[in-house]
């Protein structure tokens, strides 16, 4: 990532950070999963930010955080399909 748009994400997410949190807080349930969540994805996009010319870091980090969502639920339900399986297995 070039070093303007490295400024400019951590500029978008200062600005924006309670905003970006309260987003996560709403599809997860959980503040701190929230913010581990976004923590994960500022992390994740420090070194790319493939933005197409019309294109706001603002709008382009909404979707990274959207992914996240996406990944975390994920995780969860594989997650919960393996304790599903080991307690089956425990009770026969």
């Amino acid at each position: 990532m070039s070093v303007p748009a490295r400024h400019e994400l951590v500029a978008v997410m200062a600005e924006n950070r309670r905003a970006f949190l309260s987003f996560l807080e709403r599809r997860v349930g959980h503040r701190e999963t929230a913010e581990d969540l976004l923590q994960e994805s500022f992390a994740r996009s420090l070194d790319r930010v493939p933005l197409e010319a019309e294109e706001s870091v603002t709008a382009w980090f909404y979707r990274v955080l959207r992914n996240g969502v996406i990944d975390h639920y994920r995780r969860a339900g594989a997650s919960g399909r393996a304790l599903a399986t080991i307690q089956r297995e425990l009770e026969e």
